[in-house]
C-alpha cells in the first residue's frame, strides 16, 4: 500500500473577484433569449469518497444479488437475510440499523441494478473503508455548489446586458408555492424589474432549492413545520401539477375544481413512475394520504409558508440567517475542514500501513517524522527503540515519504490565508521548490499532529499568484 496525499479531486475556487460598478440596458426590455444559461442547485460533483463508496457498494450487491438469485424467491431470501429473525439465514452479525440499510441497498439492486443510495453507513462499505464524516462531504460540495451559482448567476447577468453597482447588497426572496422573486436592497427600479425578469420561475426555482441546500446550523429561516408543508405542496405539484395553496379542502380532503381528490391523481402519478419501486410506492402514497389529512385539518395556511431569502453582493449570493457562510471570502472554515479530512486520510493510511505489517506503536508515544526533499527518506525520532525506529523508516519508504512530504506542503499551505498558489503546479514542482529542505510532523495515537520546526521555506511558494484552490 502507497500512502496518497493527492485524496482530493474536486476543485473549489476561493476568490473574492467583484462585479461591475454600473447598471446599463441596452433597451426597455431585458432580452431573456440571450440569457440560455440558467441557474443550477444541484451541479456535477465529483469526490474521490463518494465514487470509491459506489464502487465498493455496487460490486457487493451486484454479488449478494447473484447468490440471492439461486433462490426460488430471491426476494424472500433477502428478507429473510435481513428482516426475519427465524430463518437459518438471519444476519445476527449486524444490528438492526444495519439490517435495515443493507436490506434497503440489496433489494433495490434485485430489482433495479442499483443500490437505493450512497450509504455512507451501509456496514459492507464501514467495513472496506471505515465511517465517513457525511457532513464534511456535504459542506464542500455545498460549496462548490455556491461558487457554480454564483457563476450561472454572473453569466445570466451579462448575457441580459445587467451590470449590478459594487458594493449593492441585493436580498432576492422566493415564495415556496410560485417560486416568484422578489429582489430588494436598491431603489433603482429598473434594476429590480430586470433581475426579476432574469429570475424567472425556472431560475426562481432552482435558487430556491440552492438555498434549502446550502442550510447549515439551523438557519432561522427554516422549521420543522414550513419543511414539512414545503415538501407536501412540491410533491403535489410535481406528480400532479396542482397548486395545493389553490385547491379547496372538502371533507376534510384537498379537492380539485372538479371535485376529485388530490390523493387519487397523486396515486395515479406515483404508480407510473418507473423510478420508485413498486415495494414502496402503496407506502408513499399512504404516507401522503396521512400528510394531506392532517394539513387539511390544520388548515393550508395555518402554518406559515418556507419563504426563502438570500442576499448577493459584489460577486456572491450570501446565506440569510445562518452562522456558517457558504459566501466568497468567507469560506475559511471550509478550507479549514478540507485540510482537517487530508490529515485524517493520511492518517488513516499509515494506521493501516502499520498494521498490515503488524506494527505497534506504544500508546501515548510521541514520533517524529523528518522528511528530506532531496533523499525522499524518513527520519524517526522521539523514541529509543531502535528496533522500532527500523521497522518505520523501512515501511515509510521512499514513494510513502514523497507522498507525507507533499502532504505536509499542502496542509501547510492550507493554512496560510495569505499565501495563494496553483496547486496542480505545487503537486509537479513542489519537489523542486523545496529543494533541500527537512520537514518534520508529529505523529501520536494514530494522527498526525502538527507542523514542527522553521517553515520559512512556505516563502518558496509564495510566488504563485492564483487564485486560492482546495482540492477535496
Amino acid at each position: 500500500m502507497i500512502i496518497n496525499s493527492n485524496t482530493q479531486i474536486q476543485s473549489l475556487n476561493f476568490n473574492s473577484q467583484r462585479t461591475s460598478t454600473t447598471f446599463t440596458k441596452s433597451n426597455s426590455r431585458t432580452n431573456i433569449s440571450q440569457g440560455e444559461v440558467k441557474i443550477t442547485s444541484r451541479n456535477e460533483y465529483h469526490s474521490k469518497q463518494r465514487a470509491l463508496v459506489k464502487e465498493i457498494r455496487n460490486e457487493y450487491y451486484s454479488q449478494a444479488v447473484a447468490v440471492d438469485r439461486t433462490f426460488d424467491n430471491p426476494k424472500k431470501h433477502i428478507s429473510d437475510k435481513y428482516q426475519n429473525s427465524d430463518s437459518p439465514y438471519f444476519r445476527t452479525d449486524l444490528t438492526a440499523y444495519e439490517r435495515n440499510t443493507a436490506y434497503e441497498n440489496e433489494s433495490a439492486y434485485l430489482e433495479s441494478g442499483n443500490a437505493a443510495g450512497y450509504s455512507y453507513d451501509d456496514p459492507f462499505i464501514v467495513q472496506t473503508v471505515g465511517y465517513v464524516n457525511v457532513n464534511d462531504e456535504k459542506a464542500i460540495e455545498s460549496a462548490f455548489n455556491r461558487q457554480q451559482v454564483n457563476g450561472q448567476f454572473e453569466q445570466l447577468l451579462k448575457n441580459n446586458n445587467i451590470i449590478i453597482p459594487d458594493d449593492t447588497k441585493l436580498r432576492f426572496t422566493i415564495d415556496p408555492n410560485t417560486k416568484k422573486v422578489e429582489v430588494s436592497g436598491t431603489d433603482n427600479i429598473q434594476l429590480i424589474s430586470a433581475l426579476e425578469e432574469v429570475l424567472d420561475e425556472d431560475n426562481g426555482k432552482e435558487l430556491f432549492h440552492h438555498i434549502m441546500r446550502s442550510e447549515w446550523g439551523n438557519n432561522t429561516q427554516f422549521s420543522s413545520e414550513k419543511e414539512k408543508k414545503y415538501s407536501i405542496s412540491s410533491s403535489i405539484k410535481e406528480e400532479t401539477g396542482y397548486n395545493l395553496n389553490k385547491l379547496e379542502v372538502v371533507d376534510g380532503m384537498f379537492v380539485t375544481e372538479d371535485g376529485t381528490d388530490i390523493i387519487n391523481l397523486f396515486k395515479q402519478g406515483i404508480e407510473d413512475r418507473t423510478d420508485i419501486q413498486e415495494s414502496i410506492k402503496s407506502v408513499v402514497i399512504g404516507d401522503m394520504y396521512n400528510e394531506l389529512k392532517v394539513l387539511a385539518e390544520k388548515g393550508f395556511d395555518s402554518i406559515p409558508d418556507l419563504v426563502l431569502s438570500i442576499d448577493f453582493e459584489n460577486g456572491s449570493f450570501r446565506d440569510v440567517g445562518q452562522s456558517k457562510s457558504f459566501a466568497t471570502g468567507e469560506t475559511d472554515w471550509i478550507v479549514d475542514k478540507a485540510a482537517s479530512i487530508q490529515r485524517e486520510k493520511i492518517s488513516a493510511q499509515i494506521k493501516e500501513l502499520l498494521e498490515i505489517d503488524n506494527i505497534t506503536i506504544p500508546e501515548g508515544t510521541n514520533l517524529t517524522f523528518n522528511i528530506n526533499s532531496d533523499s525522499n527518506k524518513v527520519e524517526v525520532s522521539g523514541i529509543d527503540d531502535r528496533k522500532l525506529i527500523t521497522l518505520l523508516e523501512s515501511l515509510l519508504n521512499e514513494d510513502n515519504a514523497k507522498e507525507l512530504f507533499l502532504y505536509i506542503i499542502l496542509d501547510q499551505v492550507d493554512k496560510d490565508t495569505q499565501l495563494t498558489y496553483d496547486i496542480e503546479d505545487l503537486v509537479k514542482n513542489g519537489f523542486d521548490l523545496m529543494k533541500g529542505q527537512t520537514i518534520s510532523i508529529d505523529y501520536k495515537n494514530g494522527s498526525l499532529r502538527e507542523l514542527k520546526g522553521n517553515t520559512d521555506w512556505i516563502n518558496n511558494i509564495k510566488k504563485y499568484e492564483q487564485n486560492l484552490d482546495i482540492y477535496v
